[in-house]
């Protein structure tokens, strides 16, 4: 459902219906993080030390490369997260969801900043899009 190089390309992340796969692409082995709800979105953290994933409960998961152990659970969508992005210096992430927002974390605190919302369904609809930076670090 989505894929993402780490910033190396020495791993691809991908998200399915039953979790979290990290690939080595150097031997083809992968790690697996198993998650009941399906993964919409997946990226790598700048650093390529973590990784984000969206899920349809609507939760943003931080995950630790290379254990694949679960650093962190960002709640706070009602509905699928499809659209992840980090600020170029990792310390912010962006998450879009089907419930119409944008909320805005800090990662480097593990704390939620701020929301773009009430907007509505003709005006906001990110099932299939992508949610990205602008250089001067507005979210789009």
């Amino acid at each position: 459902m989505s894929l993402d190089f780490s910033p190396d390309g020495r791993f691809l992340l991908s998200g399915s219906l039953t979790g979290v796969r990290i690939w080595n692409m150097r031997d083809g082995s992968s790690r697996i993080f198993n998650h009941s709800d399906g993964i919409y979105a997946v990226r790598f953290r700048p650093d390529g030390h973590y990784v984000v994933a969206g899920s349809s409960n609507g939760d943003v998961m931080i995950l630790d490369v290379h254990t694949t152990r679960l650093v962190q659970t960002l709640p706070g969508h009602s509905e699928t997260v499809y659209g992840l992005a980090f600020m170029p210096d990792g310390k912010r992430l962006v998450s879009s969801s089907e419930d119409h927002t944008v909320k805005c974390w800090d990662v480097s605190s593990l704390e939620y900043e701020s929301e773009l919302g009430g907007m509505s369904k003709e005006t906001l609809n990110f099932k299939g899009h992508t949610v990205c930076f602008h250089s001067a670090f507005h979210f789009i």
